[in-house]
Formats: C-alpha cells, structure tokens, sequence
C-alpha cells in the first residue's frame, strides 16, 4: 500500500492546486515511474466522487497518461455511506460498517502485482497510517507555504518512517519516498 501525495513545504497536503505552481520534467519523470507500478487504486468516498465525475470525462484522457491509468486501473472504494460505482473497473470495498483494517485486509494478501496507490485521499491516507497498514510514503514536496490546511500527518504518532530516496528538481520541489517502519 503506497500513499503518494503532493504536499507544501509545511506539510499541507489538502487542496494541491493553491502550491503546486511549478511543475517541472523531474516532477513529469516521477509520476511515470509511479505509473509503471500502479496495479490498483485505494480511493476515499469524496475523492471517488471527484474523480468519477472528472476524469472519465476529461477531454484529453487519450493523451494523457494519468488520465488513462486512473480511468482503467482497478479502483477499490472506502465508504461507510451507499454507493453504487458507476465508473469503469472501480467497486466498494468490503462492508462499509466494518473496520477500516478489516475491509483493507483482503488487498493487502491480494495477487495484485504492483502498487495499490492511495492518492488524493487524505482522510484515508492519514487513517491508513494510523492503523499501520502503508508500506510506503511518497511525496512531492513544493517549495511553497500554504499556512493552514489538512497535514497527512496531523493525527499519526510514534511512525518511523525510513529513507528509500529523496531528489530535488529543478525548480526546488523535493521527490521524497519513505517505507514506513515495521517499528
């Protein structure tokens, strides 16, 4: 389980489009590579709703290569409220009464051969984490304070985090992946 998200300098990760200004060839290169392994996404209830109204429907999905990942990669939706997936290859996971770790279980001895990617979901990123089911932290870090805002790490404690590598770009943002400590 790998959560990638773009962030501020001060940790903000809510609501990207106020700081990621400068997106540059390093930033491009990162996220294909992140493309490459994704085999599955792990979406909350709100960024589903988003992203199933969006990209199935974005005008340039043909020529982009996130839009064709997100509109055909598996999607695996957490929801404690009804939901009926309309969008292609994207289903509830589990009983939505049950515990997170509970409904997560099955995709993590699942036979999915690459990344399950948690993206844009920061409310279940940050629960993921707290419940020690991420393997993985990735991030690109902007060179840009947004001051207030919802921070992956507000409510996580005692998370040993190690360095697998961290990169800066040309225009100052950092690409940092750590692997969450079995500590």
């Amino acid at each position: 389980m790998v959560v990638s998200l773009f962030s501020a300098a001060d940790g903000v990760v809510e609501a990207p489009e106020k700081f990621m200004h400068n997106w540059d060839d390093a930033m491009a290169e990162d996220l294909q590579d992140q493309l490459s392994t994704w085999e599955a996404s792990l979406l909350g209830r709100h960024q589903y709703d988003d992203w199933a109204t969006y990209w199935p429907s974005y005008e340039g999905a043909d020529d982009d290569a996130f839009a064709r990942k997100i509109n055909s990669v598996r999607k695996y939706v957490v929801t404690s409220t009804p939901l009926d997936p309309h969008w292609e290859a994207a289903e509830v996971l589990g009983d939505p009464k049950a515990p997170l770790a509970e409904r997560v279980a099955p995709l993590r001895t699942a036979d999915i051969a690459g990344d399950i990617m948690v993206g844009g979901s920061m409310t279940l990123a940050t629960s993921l984490l707290r419940e020690d089911l991420v393997d993985e932290v990735r991030l690109l870090i902007t060179p840009y304070v947004v001051g207030s805002g919802h921070r992956l790490f507000d409510s996580v404690t005692d998370k040993a985090l190690d360095l697998i590598s961290a990169k800066t770009t040309p225009t100052g943002s950092v690409l940092v992946r750590y692997r969450v400590s079995a500590d």
